[in-house]
């Protein structure tokens, strides 16, 4: 466990070494969660006058969604970081060093994680310049940011495992595009349940239990049963998914 914990350190740092080096990349990676959040605040403010809205304004409502599908958007690309390495030889030459396997897998979500923390961080900034004001106080945003966390390392374990699997940067583009956009859209990121289409399947969307976990840590009254059932869900689906990524890279390793 030493040696894995080593060698996921090790490697988490090459990958952030590679984001910071790519300034542009980095700063549109924080950017494009905070340029929604601005955008719709705009745009769908009037929707907080209406009878029932369950938050005092807009972008009151809409941060912990933005920093829920900011975290979705930004670690679905995590498999390409993977498919880059294989397709320069970088994978094969770890095979055959000492490094633990499991730890190329973590080694390549860590950083997600990490990436997803800072950008939730951004986001709350700029959700107190706007005026917004959470009764939860520190113990909601820390549920906020751990919820954001489990969903960040499920969607990046499984964009690892849909690489390991398709090998094809095009099918993985087109895969992560098709999925990414239903379920930011199908969930209580933008919208209250209440407003939405009554067939639409909120309440089994990973997105939706970010959200609604978060909104209510940060309100006055939490209802703490209902947080913490959604965070049991959330965490059960990140270790199937952390497990799904370690047989995916187990089924490539045999291959080569």
């Amino acid at each position: 466990m030493k040696a894995m914990a080593e060698h996921s350190l090790l490697l988490s740092t090459r990958q952030l070494r590679v984001f910071t080096s790519r300034s542009w990349y980095l700063v549109a990676t924080l950017a494009q969660p905070l340029i929604w959040m601005v955008f719709l605040s705009g745009l769908l403010s009037g929707v907080a006058r209406l009878p029932g809205f369950p938050a005092a304004s807009y972008p009151q409502f809409l941060t912990p969604g933005m920093a829920a599908v900011g975290a979705m958007f930004g670690s679905a690309w995590a498999g390409l970081t993977m498919l880059m390495d294989l397709e320069r030889g970088v994978l094969d030459r770890l095979l055959m060093s000492p490094v633990r396997r499991v730890a190329i897998i973590t080694g390549n979500l860590i950083p997600q994680a990490l990436i997803a923390v800072v950008q939730t961080l951004v986001l709350l900034a700029a959700a107190l310049l706007l005026g917004v004001r959470y009764p939860g106080g520190p113990v909601g945003l820390t549920v906020m940011t751990a919820a954001v966390v489990l969903l960040a390392l499920t969607v990046a374990a499984l964009s690892n495992t849909l690489a390991l699997r398709v090998r094809s940067r095009e099918v993985q583009i087109t895969v992560i595009q098709l999925l990414i956009f239903p379920f930011a859209f199908l969930s209580t990121a933008f919208m209250p349940e209440g407003l939405m289409a009554s067939w639409l399947p909120t309440a089994l969307n990973p997105v939706s239990w970010v959200v609604d976990a978060s909104r209510t840590a940060l309100s006055a009254q939490p209802d703490w049963p209902a947080v913490w059932l959604r965070l049991g869900l959330l965490t059960a689906v990140c270790t199937v998914s952390v497990l799904t990524a370690v047989n995916a890279f187990r089924s490539y390793q045999r291959s080569v």
